[in-house]
């Protein structure tokens, strides 16, 4: 079936005015949605917003940040300061600093 020069003018004609039609309905359609969204808008009541309270720091927390200085810290103090250390561990490591000072006091 051959479609002749008058019939491709037309079916371009009506794809032409159905696009149209779709681009002013798209046209209508968004300026009814911004008229609903700004009617809810101006009827919508907004909460209030409160500022966050400044959250109070526990001791624990002051002991956690407070700095350790290792070489001259007791095990109890490690312990405590060390987050996931025990009393165990905490000794291994006073040890071991003893161990390195008495060292290098012998070198000298």
């Amino acid at each position: 079936m051959k479609i002749s020069i008058k019939q491709r003018c037309v079916l371009i004609v009506i794809l032409a005015m159905v696009f149209l039609l779709a681009l002013l309905n798209g046209i209508l359609q968004s300026e009814q949605g911004d008229q609903e969204i700004s009617e809810t808008e101006v009827t919508m009541n907004y909460p209030e917003i409160k500022s966050p309270k400044p959250s109070q720091v526990s001791q624990k927390d002051k002991i956690i940040k407070s700095p350790l200085y290792i070489n001259h810290a007791s095990v109890d103090e490690i312990a405590k300061k060390l987050k996931g250390v025990g009393k165990k561990i905490a000794q291994r490591i006073v040890n071991v600093e003893n161990r390195v000072v008495i060292s290098n006091s012998l070198r000298i």
